[in-house]
């Protein structure tokens, strides 16, 4: 009797262990947490979003990065097409700070 009460406890004991490590190895890990420090003000300047500036270039609109004296893109959009006032704002620079803000300007402007 006390070898089959033994026999059991040992095999209860094997279930359960080989039952909370098949429930351990299919957790997802939990996800750390990681503090940084907040960067120095001068390292902000250098790692905020480039802002983009739509120019006139040979006659196309092209796309600059930051300040960038080599255009990024040169697009297919013609400005002898644009209107008076467009094409002044194009002379002038365009300034803008997010790309979402590009992709949505250069989608105007093309046909």
């Amino acid at each position: 009797m006390r070898t089959t009460i033994a026999a059991l406890a040992v095999a209860l004991t094997l279930v359960f262990g080989i039952a909370a490590a098949s429930v351990t190895a299919f957790r997802k890990p939990a996800a750390e947490t990681v503090f940084a420090p907040n960067p120095p003000a001068s390292d902000i300047a250098e790692t905020a979003t480039p802002s983009y500036t739509l120019r006139v270039t040979d006659g196309f609109v092209a796309v600059y990065t930051d300040a960038s004296d080599t255009p990024m893109l040169v697009t297919d959009i013609d400005v002898s097409h644009l209107r008076r006032a467009d094409l002044e704002m194009f002379e002038s620079g365009i300034v803008l700070h997010s790309y979402e803000q590009l992709v949505e300007l250069l989608q105007d402007y093309s046909n």
